[in-house]
């Protein structure tokens, strides 16, 4: 699902390639919480790949601190994907719209 989303035109190639390569990498090396796995690691990549192009907006990192949330309340709350994805969104939004 990740590959499909992130591939809109040719422009898009390298997304397609870091969502394939996430799932692949999550599959090998943590087969049990691969859906996890797959949404840090591409979340991370995309900061990578993104982050060389674009500002900071309003001059603070949103998606970092918002993937930040994400991991420390997915170790918090006994490995709870939907509580840990919903509050690390919840972040990004509320940092998004509040600077």
């Amino acid at each position: 699902m990740l590959t499909l989303d992130s591939f809109r035109s040719r422009e898009d190639l390298p997304s397609l390639l870091l969502a394939g390569a996430s799932v692949t990498v999550a599959l090998v090396l943590t087969p049990g919480t691969a859906m996890f796995t797959v949404l840090v690691l591409f979340v991370g990549l995309l900061l990578v790949l993104d982050g060389r192009e674009a500002p900071l907006v309003g001059g603070w990192p949103h998606a970092p601190l918002a993937v930040a949330v994400t991991v420390a309340v997915h170790l918090a709350f006994c490995r709870r994907t939907i509580l840990s994805v919903g509050a690390g969104t919840a972040v990004y939004v509320v940092l998004l719209n509040a600077f």
